[in-house]
């Protein structure tokens, strides 16, 4: 069995390992001209078992494919699946996002010598490279994402996935601001997403999270007094740990009053937004409700 410990290669001795620019480039003919114009019929995010692996290779000439080895007692997996998924998801078709439950498909595991979940592989041309190991922040996915696409142009894989049921996979408003936010350029995606918020009243939810996020982000990527109690909070959330980022700022709203306390629980609702542990997000409201009623 898998081993469960927390990952011991953080995002950047990650990216400095994979050295996503020397993958051997391929024929251009490989990426399927015919299938570029009208899209490929596959799906953007598939389960592959040991079955089904030879397919995933065969579409892998034509466009790059990230794995995703997780197993079902895996917290970090349930974690990463669906941030992952989302990220996929908002390139439009440019990347599928392969699933492999390794205890059901122990072939697949062996041939990618798993050590740990979740592992995460991408395959450009049939050629399996390794990515990273663990739980990450959703500002380190784009960052692998973004050099997995430079890569897949590098060596010719220029196919893109049809989205389900024919229709677009992902509208032009959602993918500029997609752009904006993998590219850091973060002021013009905030302004983007709250102009889409105003077009689309019957998305206002889903926006409103997509900014919580992007202004997470955004905040990262700042050099923040690593004292600042919101900025410790952002940190937590970055790196998996919600119910620790909701304890500091639950402690410094129990604790303070008038502008700082205000602010700690702006904070809160932002990240409570954004989180994805959905016990530890009704936790903290619960609290929050506590300490506000």
């Amino acid at each position: 069995m898998a081993d469960t410990s927390e990952p011991t290669v953080s995002p950047a001795q990650t990216y400095g390992a994979v050295d996503l620019s020397a993958t051997p480039a391929i024929p251009p003919a490989a990426a399927g001209a015919d299938d570029v114009a009208g899209g490929i019929d596959a799906p953007l995010v598939v389960d592959v078992t040991d079955a089904t692996f030879e397919d995933t290779m065969n579409l892998s000439m034509q466009v790059p494919i990230v794995l995703d080895l997780w197993a079902e007692w895996c917290q970090p997996c349930k974690q990463l699946g669906p941030i992952l998924e989302e990220a996929v998801r908002e390139l439009g078709g440019r990347i599928q996002l392969a699933k492999v439950d390794i205890d059901a498909n122990p072939g697949l595991a062996q041939t990618f010598q798993v050590q740990s979940v979740p592992t995460v592989m991408a395959l450009l041309g049939g050629r399996p490279i390794p990515l990273f190991q663990g739980a990450q922040p959703r500002s380190a996915i784009d960052e692998v994402l973004t050099k997995v696409l430079a890569a897949a142009e590098q060596m010719g894989l220029a196919g893109r996935l049809r989205a389900e049921g024919g229709e677009p996979a992902i509208s032009e408003e959602d993918q500029a601001i997609a752009d904006a936010t993998r590219a850091g350029e973060y002021d013009r995606a905030i302004s983007l997403v709250t102009k889409a918020m105003t077009n689309n009243p019957s998305r206002k939810v889903a926006y409103a999270k997509q900014l919580a996020s992007i202004e997470l982000q955004a905040r990262l990527a700042e050099n923040a007094d690593a004292t600042d109690p919101m900025a410790i909070a952002d940190q937590f959330v970055a790196h998996g740990n919600e119910p620790a980022a909701y304890r500091v700022l639950l402690d410094v709203i129990s604790s303070v009053s008038g502008d700082e306390r205000e602010q700690a629980r702006a904070r809160l609702v932002e990240l409570l937004r954004v989180g994805e542990d959905a016990d530890a997000v009704k936790e903290a409201r619960a609290k929050l409700s506590r300490l506000l009623f």
